[in-house]
């Protein structure tokens, strides 16, 4: 089982946290993961959007801080995009693609039904 879905529907790229019985939570196979979906996002010159949601109850319940802290305690083994990837105009997405793009985030939910 993959810890991050990734599937395309025209223009959009579903994003997925797949770790259910951990709460969503990000560990660094997630952070690479999703890592690596955003940089499809980019290269991709079709895709318009990307939505990252969470299998399972809800969304995310954060950093797995067990898991991360030893890579940011050192700096070692983060696979995190560059400083500069989330700075206007120079975010890897908008250096993959020749037009302005900021990155926008949304939170929506579901009501439960009855």
């Amino acid at each position: 089982m993959s810890v991050v879905t990734v599937e395309r529907t025209g223009p959009v790229l579903l994003i997925g946290v797949n770790r259910p019985e951990a709460y969503n939570l990000w560990d660094l196979e997630v952070i690479r993961e999703v890592s690596r979906a955003y940089r499809q996002l980019g290269d991709d010159a079709g895709l318009r959007v990307g939505i990252v949601f969470g299998h399972g109850r809800g969304f995310t319940a954060g950093l797995d801080l067990p898991a991360v802290a030893p890579a940011v305690a050192t700096g070692h083994g983060l696979p995190f995009f560059p400083p500069t990837a989330m700075t206007r105009g120079t975010s890897s997405v908008s250096l993959a693609r020749s037009r302005s793009w900021w990155p926008h985030m949304a939170r929506a939910t579901r009501w439960a039904s009855s």
